[in-house]
């Protein structure tokens, strides 16, 4: 939430003011923080979203660098998805095509027995 905040109320302009922009993003990833933190502490799984208008609707591309299965997947989905379904409240359109990129989905050992019911 801290990197994403203050990033809000510009993308809905961007959206409202220039309905064919391919600008309005919402960067999680920053280099300067995240790069001094590799291998030593967490750093955001989430690197960007971003919204376009589109055939009237608001069409978001979401771009993960990793994502749990089991732990985080199902709340990245969500909390993308809700962020949508605002921004096209706010907009006034519905929203639109949800496109997700994940370079690493994956299960951690200790959480294999959780998916045998599946």
């Amino acid at each position: 939430a801290e990197r994403m905040h203050w990033q809000l109320g510009p993308v809905i302009t961007e959206l409202a003011e220039h309905p064919e922009t391919r600008q309005a993003i919402i960067e999680i990833h920053d280099r300067a923080l995240d790069q001094k933190k590799m291998g030593k502490q967490r750093v955001p799984c989430s690197l960007m979203y971003q919204f376009m208008r589109r055939d009237g609707k608001l069409d978001l591309i979401y771009m993960m660098r990793s994502t749990d299965f089991v732990t985080h997947f199902q709340n990245d989905i969500w909390m993308a998805a809700e962020i949508q379904k605002r921004f096209a409240e706010i907009l006034e359109i519905p929203p639109g095509k949800f496109i997700m990129f994940a370079s690493s989905l994956h299960c951690y050992k200790k959480d294999w027995d959780s998916l045998l019911p599946y």
